[in-house]
């Protein structure tokens, strides 16, 4: 009878521990002030730019276009995203492939230049079994949107903590 409220007590003081701590569930970003309004500019037309934009927008920043004011400034300079074969079996039925995302960005704030040509990448190994070419493709599809979501992700870590240092 008693286990339970020291049950209760334990998990409370977990809780505790793990708050002040500074954890945080995976995916959590916490956003500084001077993030709160940014301008995203990217000559890019790619559908990251978009899951980019949209993800800002759950975290509830302001996503301004090119000319209105914003503390901060989110230039998208390149994205370049690559194929490379890595391996292959005995019977050459199956087939490693490594699959990069490299994402070019500038972050400016305040119009001070505070992070040039950052680099953010993220990369996957895909296997292709010849015996199921249609399964290989999906798992592709799938495989690069997940690649394309961890690229977001880091960027938008990238920012923050940039942003609350300076």
């Amino acid at each position: 009878m008693h286990r339970m409220p020291l049950l209760k007590h334990s998990l409370l003081m977990l809780f505790v521990l793990l708050v002040s701590c500074g954890f945080h569930l995976r995916g959590q970003v916490t956003i500084p002030e001077n993030l709160k309004k940014l301008m995203l500019t990217s000559q890019i037309s790619d559908p990251i730019i978009q899951q980019l934009r949209i993800t800002l927008q759950k975290y509830g920043i302001t996503v301004v276009e090119a000319g209105q004011k914003a503390p901060s400034q989110l230039t998208i300079e390149s994205l370049d995203h690559r194929t490379a074969f890595t391996t292959t079996s005995a019977n050459t039925n199956t087939k490693q492939y490594n699959i990069t995302y490299n994402l070019v960005f500038s972050l400016f704030s305040e119009g001070k230049l505070i992070l040039s040509h950052a680099v953010v990448s993220s990369s996957r190994v895909l296997t292709v079994n010849a015996n199921r070419i249609l399964g290989s493709d999906d798992e592709e599809i799938t495989l690069k949107q997940e690649i394309q979501q961890e690229l977001v992700q880091k960027l938008l870590t990238r920012v923050t903590a940039t942003l609350k240092r300076a």
